[in-house]
């Protein structure tokens, strides 16, 4: 038998071993329609190489036998059944005469990049396959990279997700063809989906190729068109900064493709212009002629070259019977759908249960709940709903997924039980949102009604990542399951000359980021690192003559933990800020408001805490650690600074060589008043973004929609206050710092700071990896500029 089956060959014989969409894109290939053209490798080779597999784990490994009884009510054996599978397939080699024909006819298509569709399907139904539960993988063309990808490939049919969809549908792994579609890959202008509907064309498209959109990257540009006129209804700009395109450089030797920041000119235009909408609908029009039948297709729009053209052309990479997505229009983001007007028969006339099953599926698959994800990560775990901020962490014996109105930083932060976060309301850059970044618990806001839909008892799974909450099954046990960003081991050797460091709060963060390529702690926050404290006691209890000394070694071994684990790399703690020395956990909400008698005005009203900070850096000093500095937060004046400063001297901590006086610039006025402080004595300033952004705006940051409507730090006024007290900075040689919890978020930003010489730029532990190397390329493009600019070169 065939192990391979050239696209532009396939006749109507091999339909039923090649699958509905494969048959359908040969014929239109063979028509002259634009499809890129590719092999199929067969799910006889794939059935072979699952017979050669000799691994005990490999608990799947006799499905060609039907032997396969998985018990999926038990979600541990699903998954170590899953695991052991996939880790099964990847250790077991291809056959060289496999890997030889496989490679032969991969270097036919002439690329050097290649990209894997899986194409997995029910033997008596070619027809029904799902675009949205398998990824499609990209690989250099070169033999190891080729059959690592296609093992990778074939692995997916025994994920956990996978093994449970087919066998909700009582379809036995034996009966799943499995074959894998390669096609050459080049670099594309715009790519997407586009859905028919009975009188309008519903199209989503995004600049480069199309894994931004399959990884959930950006939020796609969307049209709504008349499928007769072809007259644009609606439209709605995306939120795109990120797009994915071939690697310049062979960083990876498997997989081909990177991502890369969007030009804020192309992350503020649309991705299709008039003509390209006009020319797709006039490609669909002469698509239905033929195949009338056909719902719903994925497009690039690239520069491969055709039989009669260069300039760009569209192609058409998947189709479908039935539509994977069902949208709300123009507002609304795709949910995988299967339609229940699509009657299935087996071979012998009879009704199938597969639509009956594929409803419960429906159900299943679409969210309870959707907010935005303020944290990465899913947790599957029982509700536990808390309207009123009044439940003790001490009293949380289970695991569970904390449902409130807002989160208060004291929740997130105090009990380990506490597995995720919903809430109704709050923002990216709030606190509670930042600590649970921290500490990697998923966590959703702006989750409308939650503590009304959600029941204490329910048992969810909340997506950080997408911010959905979904039904779990009974039988699903509490399971975490951390970002993989903050998980991913990568090594960085290029340097940079502008530092970057990381804002930490809480000790538990200490492991997770201890081993990043950072200079340091760029900024640790007392208020958020006494939270733990101040949950058995009262900051006044504390400070009782017969507590003080004990709150005085609780705080020393706190800030010590961080000083001796990132030594001799600097940590920049920040004194406390709030506005009340009566906080305590119950008070939690009032933690850090906009304005009130918190920062260094509080300071001068009752220094009583900022000195046992002081006398606890000083015991650090005295004990040999001179990594630690101290930053004073939201001054508001120099009269402020002057009190601290002259407090800070009073337990001599400037006797150590090393140790820096800085204040957060936060407050507007510091733009204007920075030589002052300047003059007395200041020594460095860290721009706070969030609180600098809500002061200049009017804004809140517990509030995500201001946000959403431009009024951030990428803000042209907010902008302006950052270059101006970097200037300045730059003028009285200054250290000129930023924190910020993700800056590659905004288009242009890091290049920004790169050009206005701001020496560090401190972010949360999770956008680390991605700054860093955002930071290398502006440094690049820099660079690159000024010896244009001294060649005088012009930039094309």
């Amino acid at each position: 038998m065939n192990h391979l089956y050239w696209l532009s060959q396939i006749q109507a014989l091999e339909q039923s071993l090649v699958g509905e969409e494969v048959f359908i894109l040969s014929q239109l290939l063979q028509q002259d329609y634009p499809i890129i053209p590719g092999f199929v490798v067969s799910n006889t080779l794939f059935r072979k190489f699952l017979a050669n597999i000799d691994d005990s784990r490999f608990l799947v490994s006799n499905v060609a036998n039907s032997s396969l009884h998985l018990d999926i009510d038990d979600y541990q054996v699903l998954q170590s059944i899953a695991h052991n599978s996939r880790q099964a397939i990847a250790e077991t080699e291809l056959l060289e005469q496999w890997q030889e024909e496989i490679v032969t006819a991969a270097q036919q298509l002439n690329s050097q990049n290649l990209i894997l569709r899986p194409c997995f399907f029910p033997n008596h139904y070619p027809q029904r396959h799902s675009t949205s539960l398998w990824n499609s993988q990209t690989c250099f063309c070169d033999l190891q990279a080729l059959t690592l990808t296609i093992k990778k490939v074939w692995s997916q049919l025994f994920s956990a997700k996978s093994l449970l969809y087919w066998f909700k549908l009582n379809l036995p792994l034996e009966e799943i063809n499995c074959n894998v579609l390669i096609q050459p890959l080049e670099n594309a202008i715009a790519s997407g989906i586009l859905e028919l509907k009975p009188t309008t064309l519903l199209i989503q498209s995004t600049w480069g190729l199309p894994d931004s959109l399959e990884r959930g990257a950006v939020e796609p540009d969307t049209y709504l068109l008349d499928r007769t006129t072809g007259k644009i209804l609606q439209q709605k700009l995306g939120q795109k900064t990120r797009a994915y395109r071939l690697q310049s450089n062979q960083d990876s030797r498997i997989d081909c493709i990177e991502s890369y920041f969007l030009t804020e000119f192309e992350s503020e235009t649309y991705s299709l212009t008039s003509d390209y909408l006009t020319e797709l609908v006039n490609l669909v029009g002469r698509l239905i002629k033929k195949r009338p039948e056909i719902r719903y297709l994925e497009w690039t729009l690239s520069n491969r070259n055709s039989n009669t053209t260069f300039s760009p052309q569209f192609f058409w990479t998947r189709l479908n019977y039935f539509s994977a997505f069902s949208f709300d229009e123009v507002n609304a983001s795709p949910v995988v759908l299967y339609p229940k007007d699509i009657s299935l028969r087996d071979p012998l006339g009879r009704r199938t249960t597969f639509d009956q099953d594929i409803s419960t599926l429906e159900t299943s698959i679409k969210p309870l709940l959707t907010g935005l994800g303020v944290s990465p990560g899913k947790t599957t775990a029982n509700i536990l709903v808390n309207d009123q901020l009044s439940i003790e962490p001490a009293s949380i014996n289970n695991p569970c997924i904390l449902v409130t109105k807002e989160i208060a930083p004291t929740q997130v932060a105090l009990s380990p039980k506490i597995w995720g976060i919903i809430a109704e309301t709050g923002g990216m850059t709030s606190h509670a949102a930042i600590i649970a970044r921290e500490l990697g618990i998923p966590a959703i806001v702006n989750a409308k009604c939650a503590t009304s839909i959600l029941k204490t008892g329910d048992l969810v799974m909340l997506d950080g990542d997408r911010g959905e909450v979904h039904h779990a099954q009974v039988h699903d046990q509490p399971v975490q399951e951390q970002s993989p960003t903050m998980l991913q081991s990568v090594t960085i050797t290029e340097p940079l000359a502008t530092r970057i460091m990381v804002n930490l709060s809480h000790i538990r963060a200490i492991e997770r980021s201890q081993n990043l390529p950072i200079d340091g702690v760029g900024l640790l926050r007392g208020e958020l690192l006494l939270l733990e404290l101040l949950a058995s006691k009262s900051l006044d209890q504390w400070l009782s003559v017969s507590s003080k000394r004990e709150f005085l070694d609780h705080l020393t071994q706190l800030i010590r933990q961080f000083v001796v684990a990132f030594h001799p790399r600097p940590v920049f703690y920040r004194s406390v800020d709030w506005h009340s020395s009566q906080f305590n956990y119950s008070q939690a909400l009032k933690l850090n408001p906009i304005v009130g008698d918190r920062g260094t005005y509080h300071h001068m009203l009752d220094s009583t805490l900022l000195d046992l900070e002081l006398e606890a850096i000083a015991i650090i000093q005295q004990e040999g650690y001179g990594n630690i500095n101290l930053i004073l937060p939201f001054v508001r004046s120099v009269k402020e600074f002057t009190f601290c400063r002259e407090r800070v001297n009073n337990f001599a901590l400037d006797q150590t060589a090393s140790f820096q006086l800085w204040i957060m610039a936060e407050v507007p006025s510091v733009v204007f008043l920075l030589p002052e402080y300047i003059q007395a004595g200041l020594q460095g300033i860290l721009i706070g973004a969030n609180d600098l952004t809500q002061l200049i705006l009017g804004v809140d940051r517990e509030h995500s929609d201001f946000s959403r409507l431009g009024l951030n730090v990428n803000h042209p006024a907010v902008l302006d206050s950052i270059f101006q007290l970097s200037q300045t900075a730059k003028k009285h040689h200054l250290p000129c710092a930023i924190a910020i919890h993700n800056p590659i978020e905004y288009p242009n930003f890091i290049d920004k700071l790169i050009e206005w010489d701001i020496s560090i730029i401190s972010v949360e532990s999770e956008a680390v990896i991605p700054t860093y190397q955002a930071i290398a390329r502006s440094e690049k493009r820099l660079l690159l500029n000024i010896m244009r600019n001294n060649n005088n070169i012009k930039s094309f």
